[in-house]
């Protein structure tokens, strides 16, 4: 096992819990990947993560939508397996865990948007998630990040869960059912995420577990859509540049993210990926057209602080 390297950055430093800790060796990372550049990523391709809900937000129907998302998906990931070493049988375990919380995790989703707006609905989902992860490194790994790298994880998560529960002049409080379908949906990207963690953790290229990730979660989405959906070509050729773009975008977010979780705690990498609330505020301001106030404005400003604070520890 190579030796552990120094870290200026105690949040940033990979612990060694199971899994085997390799260096990437791929196209993604022949240049000298560092801290900076994964926490620039993961928050740029939040704003993809934004975009991509917004449009499962707006489709007719949500379930079909995120299955038509895999399409693109599955082609890029089956495209990169002809060049990536198969994964080993332990991996598989963790690729499977994965898929199926991943794939629970978007009927979530989809349920909870039917019952309540993006902006409410979509905060408690990404901000409860990094909450669930820091109390789990507490629990059982017995690790902190550091005094501002666990104060950024908690303002940040708390800020934009809070957004969830403000009242405005357009609507009523988030509806009841709705806060119980993100709270579901946040265990299960709480639950994901960590396999993810664990798993990537055993492949010596991490472009080995990002595609088959996508490959089986595609296979495990489409088959049972096609059983007990009547899918032509007229539903497919529907919204068709909404939904290859929006599995682009998934698929490179999510990307990043597994390439994080490398080298970076999973509260860490979860909280980062929890500011795409910025984004989703601007675009259901703007493009939905749904009305802001300025206790959203402040939260949302709140949460920058707590990003602040984490690349501070």
């Amino acid at each position: 096992m190579p030796a552990k390297k120094s870290c200026d950055r105690q949040i940033f430093c990979t612990y060694g819990y199971d899994g085997l800790f390799s260096f990437i060796y791929s196209p993604v990372t022949l240049i000298n990947m560092n801290i900076k550049i994964i926490a620039a990523l993961i928050i740029l391709t939040s704003f993809g993560s934004a975009v991509w809900n917004m449009f499962v937000k707006d489709a007719g129907n949500r379930l079909v939508f995120v299955t038509l998302m895999t399409l693109p998906q599955l082609v890029i990931a089956l495209i990169i397996i002809l060049f990536v070493p198969h994964p080993a049988l332990q991996t598989m375990h963790y690729l499977l865990a994965s898929a199926f919380l991943h794939t629970i995790y978007i009927v979530f989703l989809s349920y909870a948007y039917e019952k309540s707006m993006l902006s409410r609905v979509y905060p408690l989902a990404v901000g409860a998630a990094s909450l669930f992860a820091l109390a789990f490194w507490y629990l059982f790994f017995k690790k902190h990040l550091s005094f501002f790298g666990d104060l950024g994880v908690i303002l940040l998560s708390l800020s934009v869960i809070s957004l969830t529960f403000i009242k405005n002049r357009s609507t009523e409080f988030i509806n009841p059912r709705a806060i119980w379908f993100a709270l579901g949906t946040s265990i299960f990207i709480f639950g994901y995420a960590q396999m993810d963690t664990f798993g990537v953790k055993t492949v010596s290229n991490v472009l080995t577990y990002i595609a088959y990730l996508f490959a089986i979660k595609a296979f495990i989405l489409i088959i049972p859509m096609l059983l007990l959906h009547k899918i032509n070509w007229q539903i497919v050729n529907t919204d068709k540049i909404k939904y290859i773009i929006s599995g682009i975008l998934a698929f490179l977010g999510y990307g990043v993210a597994v390439l994080a979780f490398v080298y970076t705690p999973t509260p860490v990498v979860l909280a980062l990926r929890s500011t795409a609330i910025i984004f989703v505020l601007i675009i259901s301001i703007f493009i939905l057209k749904e009305k802001a106030s300025l206790r959203l404005v402040t939260l949302t400003l709140a949460t920058a602080i707590g990003v602040f604070l984490i690349l501070r520890g």
